[in-house]
């Protein structure tokens, strides 16, 4: 069963925060620094006092994190004709960090995203920046044909790369892949 708690709550609980960090730690999605605890709680108030915690209910009572959702807008943007580009702004559920945690099938989607609607009724959109090709999300978007519950999830540019850097853990760790005089001089 998936429920929502207000942001504020989740934060005080020491339990709640050690499940949101245990389900963040295998995220490799780079927007996913902005799901955690610690970042958020640095975020100005009236950035996060609307945030709310998408968490699941296992069979004992214990809650895994599923996402965090603040409400907002979304530009939708299409072209008519060559010439002609038009968009429209949608009251949106915004998924912080583009991530759906712990989502494996397309029925854990379904009920995840019918909990997104109950919880923003007033919403006619989700937004997710950026979704990896590897992620059991996109796994599940593309194996329900990129329909959620009726809904159809518009990729607006369609597929497209997103490339970054991995860099060491610390400054030293990434001086110490370059050449000793190189180092020396940087």
């Amino acid at each position: 069963m998936i429920t929502t708690i207000d942001f504020g709550s989740a934060s005080r609980s020491a339990e709640i925060r050690a499940r949101w960090q245990d389900a963040l730690d295998p995220v490799e999605n780079l927007y996913a620094m902005y799901l955690s605890p610690d970042w958020l709680e640095s975020a100005e108030p009236e950035d996060v006092q609307s945030c709310v915690l998408q968490c699941r209910e296992g069979p004992d009572g214990a809650r895994s994190v599923v996402s965090l959702l603040r409400p907002g807008r979304a530009s939708l943007r299409f072209e008519l004709s060559h010439v002609v580009r038009k968009s429209i702004a949608l009251n949106a559920v915004e998924v912080l960090g583009s991530q759906i945690l712990a989502v494996r099938d397309a029925s854990e989607l379904r009920e995840v995203v019918a909990d997104m609607w109950r919880a923003f009724p007033k919403a006619s959109a989700i937004y997710l920046k950026s979704v990896r090709k590897d992620s059991s999300l996109w796994a599940a978007l593309d194996v329900s044909g990129w329909k959620v519950n009726g809904a159809v999830a518009y990729r607006q540019h369609g597929n497209r790369p997103f490339h970054y850097v991995r860099l060491p853990g610390s400054f030293d760790e990434y001086m110490e892949e370059f050449p000793k005089k190189q180092r020396a001089t940087t």
